[in-house]
């Protein structure tokens, strides 16, 4: 799929339309009473092509916002307008699919030759059992671009599909030898022997997909486990898998499920196989970027295997990511109450309703899972997050003291619930015991360098343990040296040692790196100020009453301001600072405020 700018995309329709206008108008313009005919045929045409070109840039539009139930919508009325225009069929076919609209089928097939058709059409020829045909079909897609890696993984399973398991297999060894994408043709050359009883391929086939030296991700380790478990090793299975999703929180309520179907083959048919094709390379595509072509991959992947919650979890975090809350909720919402990651899905959902400020619904799903998982913190611990972007930082403190009552031995996210408590608990104003849980929290993770900027910052601001607090700062400079929220603290906590040299250092470097935070012009105004630098302390103050800070600095800052102009004003020439003039351009970029949590 082509990308390319709005303006860039349309020109050819513009130009195809104008020339048909352009000859419209004479014959308008030459009209007699005798040729009323002609001109009402000349005016329905040049009606037409208004409408057409109406609705295709309503379709543009829609687009852009990334409404494409909207845009297959126009498309489709553009093109019963005026369906001679080569583009608006393809944009009409595209978005007809991803938009899973009935009119996709008849417009693949006006439109053969089109890779989306092509896939389109042979999904449809596998789902009939006419695997020859989709044979066929698939033989026409390009070898460029993602059709590199979807031509030799669609074509071996219709090939297993018609019966022909040597002829799969040889056709993924064949494109296994380009090692970029050899991991992934193995894996499938294992899924495809396995679905043939061929046992001693597929043990050979999986061992070399599980060591290609990369990650294991969810799927992989769904795949690899089930072998296990299949093959006489449940216990090892069931250990494997838990090391797969140990580093996903949300994953971990689904675990049970999932082990459960250990039993269970993945991918037991063509069918499965296509759909698995079609979500490798959109998982891929949507990691480099390429979102639309992995929506409609995604679609495809739907059509072959409805229920494949896989598919419909990476399509939501897709539409979620390109603000269509409402699709990203209605994909989750289309995963099974019974499936092993149904419990993940309502996670999403209640994330994406907090997105869009919805925090009553949001916590009723949490809250229904809290009560369903009485042994997982997972829920409450997104309960918390939720309530403290809410402000409701009581609330929020009480949802992770009970996430931490539920703290199973070793588990990985102790830290960080510790962590959130106190960050809540000093929001709320209640530092006497915030302050614990934030030492508990350094202790547990000393290389964090949120908990040590965190921890470090407190200190700095109430003007004690300066000495620790610079240390810990120093070695969360040297974990994260680019980010301005660590730097800006270090410079803070310099400042106030007396460090003012040092202190402007830092503070200019981290107004490098966040160029429009108002807490750190502020840092970086008072440093200023310390060093006698009083016009570059008013413009620093000026620009933080510019970025809308929080009531406390803004009372700060205008108070400062008051007095240090109020003094500039009154000095004489001798005793007034030789310093950039206020409407200079500033000394450095001015940053934005640290996320100190």
């Amino acid at each position: 799929m082509q990308t390319s700018s709005p303006r860039a995309r349309l020109a050819p329709t513009c130009v195809i339309l104008g020339a048909a206008l352009a000859l419209a108008t004479p014959a308008a313009a030459n009209t007699a009473p005798d040729a009323h005919a002609a001109a009402q045929t000349s005016r329905e045409r040049r009606e037409a092509h208004f409408g057409a070109f109406g609705n295709f840039l309503s379709g543009q539009f829609a687009t852009s916002q990334t409404d494409l139930d909207t845009a297959a919508k126009h498309y489709l009325a553009a093109l019963a307008l005026d369906p001679a225009i080569p583009e608006l069929r393809d944009r009409a076919l595209l978005a007809a699919i991803i938009a899973d609209r009935p009119e996709a089928a008849r417009l693949a097939r006006a439109e053969a030759t089109n890779p989306a058709a092509i896939m389109l059409l042979a999904d449809l020829d596998g789902l009939a059992g006419h695997w020859p045909a989709a044979i066929t079909r698939l033989r026409a897609l390009p070898r460029q671009s993602s059709g590199e890696v979807l031509r030799p993984l669609l074509l071996a399973w219709a090939r297993y599909g018609a019966g022909r398991t040597d002829e799969a297999l040889a056709t993924l060894r064949a494109a296994a030898a380009t090692p970029r994408y050899a991991a992934l043709f193995n894996l499938h050359m294992a899924l495809i022997a396995d679905a043939a009883g061929r046992t001693s391929d597929a043990a050979h086939f999986y061992d070399l997909a599980s060591n290609n030296g990369g990650s294991v991700g969810l799927r992989l380790g769904q795949i690899l486990a089930s072998w296990q478990a299949r093959h006489g090793n449940p216990e090892t299975a069931a250990r494997r898998l838990s090391e797969y999703v140990a580093a996903d929180g949300p994953l971990r309520l689904a675990l049970p499920a999932l082990r459960a179907q250990l039993a269970t083959r993945p991918v037991a048919t063509a069918r499965d196989g296509f759909a698995e094709s079609y979500v490798a390379v959109a998982a891929a595509l949507n990691q480099a970027q390429g979102n639309d072509l992995a929506l409609l991959l995604l679609r495809y992947a739907l059509q072959m295997r409805p229920d494949f919650a896989a598919a419909r979890l990476l399509q939501a975090d897709i539409l979620a990511a390109q603000q269509q809350p409402a699709q990203a909720l209605a994909a989750l919402g289309a995963i099974g109450p019974q499936d092993p990651l149904a419990p993940v899905a309502r996670l999403r959902s209640a994330s994406i309703l907090a997105g869009e400020g919805k925090t009553g619904p949001a916590v009723t799903i949490l809250d229904a899972l809290a009560t369903e998982y009485p042994d997982r913190g997972e829920p409450l611990e997104q309960k918390g997050e939720i309530l403290r972007a809410d402000n409701q930082f009581a609330a929020a403190a009480a949802a992770f003291t009970t996430a931490i009552a539920r703290l199973q031995p070793f588990d990985p996210i102790t830290w960080r619930l510790y962590f959130e408590r106190g960050v809540s608990l000093e929001r709320a104003g209640d530092w006497d015991h915030a302050e614990p849980d934030l030492e508990h929290a350094v202790q547990l993770a000393p290389r964090q360098p949120s908990v040590l900027n965190y921890l470090a910052y407190s200190w700095a601001d109430q003007g004690k343990h300066l000495v620790q607090a610079r240390e810990m700062l120093e070695s969360a400079a040297l974990l994260q040296p680019e980010d301005g929220a660590v730097i800006d603290s270090l410079g803070w906590v310099k400042l106030r040692q007396g460090d003012t040299a040092g202190a402007i250092a830092a503070l200019e470097r981290a107004a490098e790196l966040q160029t429009e935070d108002a807490t750190i012009n502020m840092h970086l105004g008072d440093a200023y100020a310390r060093a006698g630098r009083k016009l570059e302390a008013v413009y620093q103050w000026r620009r933080v009453l510019s970025l809308k800070p929080d009531p406390d600095d803004r009372a700060h800052v205008e108070k400062e301001l008051a007095e240090t102009e109020a003094a500039l004003a009154t000095a004489t020439p001798a005793e007034a600072p030789a310093t950039t003039p206020p409407d200079a351009p500033p000394p450095a970029a001015t940053p934005a405020a640290p996320t100190r949590n």
